[in-house]
């Protein structure tokens, strides 16, 4: 009789208590969930090694039998043990490396497109106001502590371009421009403040990591730790970080003469001072990203990645750093950690670095597309699929890779897809190479007739090249000089607005062309100086002379190599066709 009136009294109220029951262990169910999430969320280390292309780099040369490569036990145990990606390519140098990485964006999109030099109007630095990586993080993860270590690159002057004011790092440690003055005597920065060092910077930057991972205990963490190393000035490391080279004299004729031992013998040490770091951090509750941001320069480069004809001495120019080829921009990544599903794969898929901001966002239980700042474009896209499965990632089928302001031959926008790859210099000349039956760029075959595939590969990557090239007509982002500025289909009346707010001019800036032959150059540090902007029009971008000077407008008063525009106005008044691609280019009057 009890329980029948239990039971009656349970038809009565009994089913909105279940209900609240349940509810209650569903909301305790989500919360312990969201604990345990919270709890399998993983420290981030970003490791990044300077001027190592793939080339240099044991595990991407499983094909190229003849090269000596520097032994790296340590990175190649690591690597072995995550996920290796065999087609991953950074830009040709080293800040626009780190900017592609650090906002996720396309050099066209940051402005930063070649390395920065040492004076700020000389050359673009990374905008304050991009959204960064560490902004990320202490907007949408702030229960992990941030830290910067080694080269920054990004700005030259502390208190405008630090990586603790554009970066939004809390924490800093290391240079702020290219390279150490000397590996064994060089300037630290630590938090704004500067000392001179004279202990072996791959080991001090190792040591400062270490010290602020160690602090941690259990708190999550994000460290960037970007090694100067290999990156010039060539030396002989100390010999218990490099025991294979100790036979090196170290002197700087030796260095001259014979560059590449002592360049093996930086990675060597490289490699000994990231077995050291690894041995002390928590690798299974660590993600391990490790990626090199350019290719090998070509004073130390190998066969077949060095072009034969180029000399030992040349830096700059052939197939290495500072150019489109595969030699410049192809670099090791691999990703390990718990976030990694049954490691030890390589993967095939083509991967930009930009690709780099939305993956480590990911890892830190960061969502991006909800999280992105309202009128922030990003180009990034995640490689968590190809970290949880093996799977060949579709997202960068046409990959791009830019080179603007370095004031060579070799600046313009390269794009490859799974076979093909097309490089269109700003000097109106392209290349075009099959990957697949010449990987090493010694034949184009634009010099000869297209193959009816390859006409077609041609004319697919250059109408995938337009989104790069095209830009709406009011143009507030772009470096205007000397890269040619596609500014979007012309309107009605085919007028532009420019509007800049920094750029580089410099000896060497300007180069001759088909179309307008006999342009100057404009010397590095002169004083109201006047020149032309020229507007060139294409009826499509199929065809690389296909442009032609459409209109000029002088410019006055450029002082000190320094430039500011603001709605200089150019017009083509000759414009009949519906519609036009357009670029704008300097030349002296």
């Amino acid at each position: 009789m009890q329980l029948t009136a239990t039971n009656g009294l349970d038809s009565a109220i009994g089913a909105p208590v279940r209900r609240l029951f349940a509810l209650l262990i569903l909301l305790a169910f989500h919360f312990v969930a969201a604990v345990s999430a919270a709890a399998q969320t993983n420290n981030i280390l970003l490791l990044i090694a300077d001027d190592l292309g793939a080339d240099s780099f044991d595990l991407c040369n499983s094909t190229n039998t003849g090269a000596h490569l520097p032994p790296t036990p340590n990175l190649d145990k690591l690597a072995q043990r995550g996920v290796l990606f065999t087609h991953f390519y950074a830009r040709p140098s080293c800040s626009q490396s780190r900017a592609c990485i650090f906002t996720g964006r396309n050099s066209f999109r940051t402005g930063v497109g070649v390395a920065i030099s040492g004076n700020t109007n000389m050359t673009p630095v990374l905008r304050p106001t991009e959204y960064t990586l560490a902004k990320a993080f202490t907007t949408n993860a702030p229960n992990f502590a941030l830290a910067s270590f080694g080269k920054w690159h990004l700005g030259a002057q502390t208190d405008i371009n630090s990586p603790l004011t554009t970066g939004g790092w809390t924490n800093f440690a290391g240079y702020y421009g290219p390279m150490v003055q000397d590996y064994f005597n060089w300037t630290k920065w630590v938090n704004g403040t500067s000392s001179v060092v004279t202990d072996y910077s791959t080991s001090v930057q190792v040591n400062d990591a270490l010290a602020f991972i160690q602090s941690q205990g259990t708190n999550l963490w994000f460290v960037w730790l970007a090694f100067n190393a290999p990156h010039a000035p060539l030396h002989k490391p100390p010999v218990d970080l490099a025991p294979d080279y100790a036979y090196l004299p170290g002197t700087q004729p030796d260095i001259a003469a014979n560059p590449r031992p002592y360049y093996e013998a930086m990675v060597q040490a490289l490699d000994s001072e990231i077995g050291r770091l690894l041995a002390s951090v928590p690798t299974n509750k660590t993600d391990i990203i490790f990626l090199g941001d350019n290719g090998t320069p070509v004073n130390v480069q190998q066969p077949p990645y060095k072009v034969p004809s180029v000399p030992a001495t040349t830096n700059g120019t052939g197939h290495g750093k500072f150019t489109m080829y595969e030699g410049g921009t192809r670099t090791p990544l691999f990703i390990t950690g718990p976030d990694v599903v049954n490691g030890g794969r390589t993967n095939e898929s083509l991967v930009n670095e930009v690709d780099i901001f939305q993956t480590i966002q990911e890892l830190a239980g960061i969502n991006v597309a909800a999280t992105l700042p309202a009128g922030v474009i990003i180009d990034s896209h995640s490689l968590m699929p190809a970290l949880k499965a093996d799977v060949l990632l579709t997202n960068d089928n046409y990959l791009l890779e830019e080179q603007f302001n370095e004031h060579t031959s070799s600046d313009g926008i390269a794009l490859r897809n799974s076979q093909f790859k097309i490089i269109h210099f700003y000097s109106h000349t392209e290349e075009m190479y099959d990957l697949s039956n010449d990987p090493y760029e010694y034949t184009n075959l634009l010099s000869g007739a297209l193959t009816a595939n390859a006409q077609a590969n041609y004319n697919a990557l250059k109408l995938h090249s337009a989104p790069y090239q095209t830009l709406a007509n009011t143009v507030n982002t772009r470096n205007l000089l000397p890269y040619p500025m596609v500014l979007g289909l012309a309107y009605s009346n085919s007028t532009f607005v420019v509007n800049e707010q920094y750029t580089r001019l410099s000896t060497n800036g300007f180069f001759p062309n088909a179309n307008q032959p006999g342009l100057t150059e404009l010397a590095l540090g002169g004083s109201n100086l006047n020149y032309n902007l020229i507007l060139w029009r294409a009826p499509n971008l199929l065809t690389a002379t296909g442009w032609s000077p459409v209109a000029t407008n002088l410019v006055t008063g450029v002082t000190n190599s320094y430039l500011l525009l603001t709605n200089s106005l150019i017009m083509d008044a000759g414009a009949t066709a519906s519609s036009y691609f357009y670029q704008v280019t300097p030349y002296i009057p």
